[in-house]
């Protein structure tokens, strides 16, 4: 499985960490992690190609069934120069801060995160 993230500008200089979290669905919103492992990354600009970033989870046995939600989470908020993460149009997102509960965001335009999957027959 392989998440792909897309960048419509990244003018950081140096590296980001950030993580990718992955939670079931219930009653139309993330409930439950599924990865037991943590996603954690970094971000820089010679790894973001045609403005996407790619994190390769494929050896981290993340099984997955039905609906699913992918959360991007930033880990250094001290950081010179900017990103913009692309959008798509007619989707819920979904914002939360820490253990918060889930809310809607209001407008229907979400982070446009791709997920490449393998299906097992």
């Amino acid at each position: 499985m392989k998440i792909n993230l897309n960048f419509a500008q990244f003018t950081l200089e140096e590296p980001i960490p950030a993580r990718f979290n992955i939670y079931d669905e219930k009653d139309g919103k993330p409930n439950q992690l599924v990865n037991s492992e943590d996603l954690v990354f970094e971000i820089s600009k010679g790894a973001i190609k045609d403005g996407v970033f790619t994190f390769d989870v494929s050896r981290k046995n993340i099984w997955l069934k039905g609906k699913y939600f992918i959360s991007f989470q930033p880990l250094d908020r001290d950081f010179d120069g900017n990103f913009f993460v692309s959008a798509g149009f007619l989707g819920k997102a979904f914002q939360r801060s820490y253990l918060e509960p889930w809310r809607v965001l209001p407008a229907s335009i979400v982070p446009a995160i791709n997920v490449d999957v393998k299906i097992e027959k």
